[in-house]
């Protein structure tokens, strides 16, 4: 019988098969009554990944997320005592920064190579 060879891309994809199910609890965690928040600079590949995790209404960030936040969307969050906003990495880094500010709890879950799902509340 002729053994599979290991090859670097089959070792890839076990790994990430493996990252996926340890963080399947947490990855597709309900969303519940929490405001959704879209990055507007996902690829429409980030954005079908976010409708099928989370389908429903969503709220859509702006560009300049920190004028977004103290404008109108800290008041948003707290308001509403929970969000979870899927963004690209470097959007994600300033939104926990952002909620930390307001001592809001956050976790941060990686989705995919540049997705993030970020839960505040």
């Amino acid at each position: 019988m002729k053994q599979a060879k290991l090859t670097r891309r089959r070792v890839l994809v076990a790994g990430g098969t493996a990252a996926v199910l340890l963080a399947g609890p947490r990855l597709w965690a309900p969303v519940g009554k929490r405001l959704l928040l879209v990055d507007a600079d996902l690829t429409m590949r980030d954005l079908h990944t976010v409708r099928a995790l989370a389908p429903g209404e969503t709220q859509s960030l702006e560009r300049d997320l920190v004028q977004h936040w103290r404008r109108a969307l800290r008041a948003s969050v707290l308001s509403n005592g929970k969000a979870s906003a899927f963004v690209r990495w470097d959007k994600a880094m300033i939104l926990v920064g952002l909620a930390r500010e307001d001592r809001l709890s956050v976790q941060q879950t990686r989705i995919s190579r540049s997705l993030f799902r970020v839960d505040l509340g």
